[in-house]
């Protein structure tokens, strides 16, 4: 790196590490290269426009992998670390049609819900973003590293506002939950006890950040589903049962559903893509009108992912028949 250059970036690394920071920016520098990280500014064209609409911003982002993941519109899946089977089942479902559907699918890396959604995304090859409350050189909790490693390689990104050597202590994760709730359109729960992490996100998404809050009902008599439940009671969180209900759920939010229709026509699509389009509009000229999401799985025998990822391509597609 030019000398000028390193000072220009051990200048601006030092104005947002803690003051008492072990090391100091030569040392956090380092830090940086060994990890593969960088460290992205509020002053950054890079910079999540998302965050740029709420209170309390982080000073910085350190993050490993790409940024531009968090371009597309993001919705948040969290939920419980001790989830049950179902909880899990539900979170990498939804991860992969959502995903599928052309949302960026963000979460918090633990263990639980967190991880069974980023493997969701991951499943169908879909760039997934990790909010951490660690630094990037302490990967945590330690046997996700590997799961850390597959969304920076899948085009996805691990994002903290902490230096690389930061340990995951208790007080970092409720402040890493403010960044989470920010980045996203909508907040979707499943499974979350009535004191825990997901309830925080949730409620900050709510009524900080005024994003649209899902949640997914459990067992009535389970605790781990007891926040689900009392959000929807109090009637500031959405009762969702599928991926193609959180999608239209967030379909008033502005901008959503132009931002996830932007891409190329479906004549440059994947091959399966392709193919779904051919078999909604063939469905639809049979039926005479326009079919809703569970109506085209119905009559295609599509999954549900499919039929979202192609119908968010709709507006396009008779530019790409003029175009063929």
């Amino acid at each position: 790196m030019p000398s000028d250059l390193r000072d220009l970036t051990i200048d601006c690394l030092a104005s947002v590490l803690p003051p008492d920071w072990v090391g100091g920016a030569d040392r956090e520098l380092e830090r940086l290269h060994q990890v593969g990280g960088t460290v992205l500014l509020p002053t950054d064209p890079e910079w999540p426009a998302a965050l740029r609409q709420v209170d309390d911003p982080p000073r910085a982002l350190w993050l490993r992998g790409s940024v531009a993941a968090v371009g597309a519109p993001c919705v948040a899946i969290v939920g419980s670390r001790r989830a049950s089977a179902y909880g899990l089942d539900v979170a990498g479902r939804f991860g992969a049609d959502l995903s599928q559907s052309g949302l960026t699918v963000v979460s918090g890396a633990a263990r639980g819900i967190d991880a069974a959604a980023h493997r969701g995304a991951l499943r169908v090859g879909g760039p997934t973003v990790a909010v951490v409350g660690s630094g990037l050189g302490v990967p945590y909790p330690p046997e996700h590293t590997g799961l850390l490693s597959a969304i920076v390689e899948a085009g996805g990104c691990v994002m903290t506002e902490l230096p690389c050597d930061a340990e995951p202590l208790a007080h970092h994760f409720p402040r890493r939950n403010r960044i989470l709730a920010g980045l996203c359109v909508g907040v979707v729960v499943v499974e979350a006890g009535l004191s825990s992490g997901a309830m925080i996100t949730a409620r900050l998404a709510a009524d900080g950040r005024q994003r649209e809050v899902l949640a997914v009902p459990g067992r009535v008599d389970s605790p781990g589903a007891a926040g689900c439940h009392r959000m929807i009671r109090e009637g500031w969180a959405t009762l969702v049962t599928s991926s193609s209900e959180v999608v239209q759920a967030l379909g008033g939010a502005p901008g959503l559903l132009a931002a996830c229709r932007r891409g190329p026509p479906p004549t440059s699509l994947r091959p399966e893509l392709t193919e779904a389009v051919a078999r909604i509009q063939a469905a639809e000229s049979g039926a005479g009108s326009r079919l809703d999401p569970d109506q085209l799985c119905s009559v295609t025998g599509l999954k549900a992912g499919l039929v979202l990822a192609a119908l968010s391509f709709r507006e396009t597609w008779s530019v790409g028949a003029r175009q063929g």
